[in-house]
């Protein structure tokens, strides 16, 4: 069983998640478990390696558009980041530059 470790950055995520009800607790502790226990989950998870910025990284679908990111490395299954494709993977809007 790998231990757990969980980024500032994902509990902020996951409790931003949990207050909006965009998660369903039941399927997300099914996920983090089989990933704990290293059980492989049903192909609906589309569980596959990320590259860019979370490069070493790996994704799983709790819903078609609420994505854990982690990270397993010797004993230690490292959550990173939960949330959509947009929140996670968009670049933030670059600032208007006012000309005078």
């Amino acid at each position: 069983m790998l231990e757990i470790e969980l980024k500032k950055k994902f509990t902020k995520d996951l409790k931003k998640h949990i207050l909006n009800q965009k998660i369903e607790l039941e399927v997300f502790d099914l996920v983090v478990e089989n990933l704990r226990n290293q059980i492989p989950l049903d192909k609906r998870f589309k569980d596959h390696a990320l590259s860019g910025t979370y490069k070493g990284c790996r994704e799983r679908h709790i819903k078609p558009d609420v994505l854990l990111v982690y990270r397993v490395k010797g004993n230690v299954l490292t959550l990173v980041r939960l949330g959509s494709h947009s929140e996670l993977f968009c670049k933030p809007p670059t600032p208007l530059i006012t000309l005078k």
